[in-house]
């Protein structure tokens, strides 16, 4: 096996442990009665450390190497999962959602800059798009096994279950030898302290913080509302977790032919397909009630989203300075959670006012006007690419 394999799988359990956790940690809330305002609030949780932590985690890459990050954070995570294990009360879960949410990100921060140093200039989109095959696998099968093992196991016995994972992430990492990187070599510079809001400023790289940050919304957006619109309609957690397993499938089938696709179409082509089609599965899944109907709307939902991680991976390698592109990346996610920590409380508290349909049709037509948007903007920078 290549080092490209074992990183996809380091990446399929770090993938694993996060949104196995905010799957545990919002079905066990609207099982212990959690108004939809609390469900939100915990899962804003698991974006509000990383808003402040990833961009720092970034520079720390760049500028000492993986070695101490990793290893303190997959600490940390296995630590913090089994605390509910010992201790089954509600407020515990908001510590889960704010160690979980900051340790994922800097792993995966870490893992992308695996994938983009063991990637020729030319490789990378496949590379990225093999890496976003093993977080479409965590993402499908956290959810369907924690569903399943809460519904037989209990909740407190299925925290454990989920510390299992970041531990399969760290063993991946050493069975596979794979070796931490150093710091980066800085181009012969310096031209005094360079802020991170001059990525922001790049004409090139706006374009793909803002359409990774509505991609990373409306999924927020469908994470927060299917547990309670799951609930509404009568589902037991192992149906919710069917439902985020078609998801994850859809996530896995198109990212399984990325290579394919990016070799056919432009990244940004892409990423404009990927918001139409997430946008329409978002706005039908709030339309229907029956599991077979879900299911497929779920999937739509994957496929959708399945198209934007890798392509947003690559664009940001692609166009970041060679020294600064874990920072970019950094930059990228906290720009996404900023977001996610704001828009699961809006969520959570219409949530308690309204019903989910609405929601989730708010979302799409989010989607739509951003591709609209992104659209316009491309064509009048690249014309011979609109």
């Amino acid at each position: 096996m290549t080092p490209i394999h074992y990183i996809v799988m380091f990446q399929a359990f770090n993938q694993a442990t996060f949104t196995g956790a905010r799957f545990l940690v919002a079905v066990y809330a609207v099982h212990l009665a959690a108004s939809p305002f609390v469900v939100g609030l915990m899962v804003a949780l698991f974006s509000l450390t990383p808003t402040f932590l990833t961009i720092p985690s970034g520079k720390l890459i760049d500028r000492a190497g993986t070695r101490v990050l990793l290893q303190v954070c997959h600490v940390l995570m296995c630590v913090t999962l089994l605390v509910p294990f010992f201790w089954p009360r509600m407020e515990l879960l908001y510590a889960v959602a704010s160690v979980i949410g900051a340790g994922f990100f800097a792993v995966y921060v870490g893992a992308s800059t695996f994938a983009s140093h063991h990637s020729a200039p030319g490789e990378r989109a496949e590379n990225f798009s093999r890496m976003s095959v093993g977080v479409a696998t965590g993402q499908g099968l956290s959810p369907l096994i924690l569903g399943f093992s809460a519904d037989y196991l209990g909740y407190a016995a299925t925290f454990a279950v989920a510390a299992l994972f970041p531990l399969l992430c760290w063993a991946t990492f050493a069975f596979g030898r794979l070796e931490h990187l150093g710091p980066q070599k800085k181009a012969v510079e310096p031209q005094a302290k360079q802020s991170t809001l001059d990525l922001l400023r790049d004409p090139k790289m706006r374009p793909v913080f803002f359409i990774s940050t509505l991609f990373i919304l409306s999924w927020d957006i469908f994470l927060v509302m299917t547990p309670i619109y799951g609930a509404q309609l009568g589902l037991s957690a192992s149906h919710i977790g069917l439902l985020m397993g078609a998801f994850a499938v859809a996530s896995f089938v198109v990212r399984f032919f990325g290579g394919w696709l990016s070799r056919r179409y432009t990244p940004w082509q892409l990423l404009l397909g990927a918001l139409v089609v997430q946008a329409a599965g978002t706005i039908v899944f709030g339309l229907v009630a029956s599991m077979p109907l879900l299911m497929v709307s779920s999937f739509v939902v994957g496929l959708g989203y399945g198209l934007c991680g890798p392509m947003s991976n690559t664009a940001i390698y692609e166009v970041a300075p060679p020294a600064r592109a874990s920072e970019a990346m950094g930059l990228r996610l906290s720009l996404g959670m900023a977001a996610q920590t704001v828009f699961p409380l809006i969520v959570g508290s219409v949530g308690s006012l309204l019903a989910a349909g609405p929601i989730y049709w708010a979302s799409g037509i989010m989607l739509l006007a951003g591709a609209a948007m992104e659209r316009r903007h491309w064509r009048r920078e690249n014309p011979k690419e609109g």
